[in-house]
């Protein structure tokens, strides 16, 4: 079972968009309690992909293929990172959007293992 959501609004950036890339970096992230989410993100984890916005739904499950490392987008000697994710399986995906950066739109969140659970990794 995925271990963490990764938000993302739909008009900037979706589910459709990184079927199409086959596997994308996720970047742009500029939120502290998420880019500690991304440093935790292991190799071979996999993640919801939530479509924000109007649609709020979970659009497909990705897999990280690369663990966390500088954000080329981000300022020269900072600490934000990126993780690589590429789709694993869809779940009835209709994203309309086409990528024009994802900026402060992207967010990670644990998610946990059962809805009985009181504590998240």
């Amino acid at each position: 079972m995925p271990t963490r959501l990764m938000k993302q609004e739909p008009g900037e950036w979706g589910w459709n968009d990184l079927v199409a890339e086959g596997e994308s970096t996720w970047d742009g992230v500029r939120n502290h309690q998420a880019a500690a989410n991304i440093r935790r993100m292991k190799k071979g984890d996999k993640a919801f992909f939530y479509h924000s916005v109007d649609e709020k739904q979970i659009v497909g499950i990705m897999k990280v293929t690369r663990e966390a490392y500088p954000d080329p987008t981000a300022e020269p000697d900072s600490t934000w990172v990126v993780v690589d994710v590429k789709p694993v399986s869809p779940s009835n995906a209709r994203s309309r959007s086409r990528r024009s950066g994802r900026t402060a739109a992207s967010t990670i969140l644990p998610s946990c293992a059962s809805p009985a659970s009181r504590s998240c990794p």
